[in-house]
């Protein structure tokens, strides 16, 4: 039987990366996900190699579709079954400011990161695993979402950041 697999977005840093290193020692493959060159990570990259079966690294911005859109060929061609997505990576205001100074640039960069991109990863990875499940119905498929408290407790000065993460959690 082949390990299961695990994408996961904002993976190799924080919570992503303490989700990837338990699945590790459980013997789960992964993809990973996250803005820096892997040149910048290695050390991450290898830890979790030596725990798990296989790990690949796939850079890019979940917010932007062509990104998404090639992160998801790149994943489901390494690995022809994802079994769980773990939609982590999420990004705050670059600067704080109160709701009435939210500026469109980003309250955009904010939602496209924290809720449209996973959104659109949940909506083509579900068909991925509903595509899996018809050829595996006894086969273990699920999608996370990663939220906050920030979803129910507001801070008038991360407006756009906490209306994202009320969006994850719905």
């Amino acid at each position: 039987m082949s390990a299961k697999v695990a994408f996961i977005t904002g993976g190799t840093r924080g919570i992503g990366l303490g989700i990837a290193e338990c699945l590790a020692k459980k013997g789960w493959s992964l993809a990973l996900n996250g803005m820096r060159p892997a040149s910048s990570i290695s050390e991450v990259l290898d830890g979790l190699q030596q725990q798990s079966p296989d790990v690949i690294y796939v850079q890019g911005n979940i917010g932007d579709e062509k990104d998404r859109n090639r992160m998801f060929s790149e994943i489901t061609d390494h690995f022809p079954t994802v079994n769980v997505l773990i939609n982590n990576a999420g990004v705050a205001p670059a600067v704080r400011l109160d709701l009435l100074e939210t500026t469109l640039e980003s309250y955009e960069r904010v939602m496209d990161i924290n809720l449209k991109g996973p959104f659109f990863l949940s909506q083509a990875f579900a068909n991925h695993m509903i595509s899996a499940k018809a050829s595996d119905p006894e086969g273990f498929y699920s999608i996370i979402n990663i939220s906050s408290i920030s979803a129910t407790i507001a801070s008038v000065n991360r407006g756009e950041y906490c209306l994202s993460k009320a969006g994850m959690s719905m």
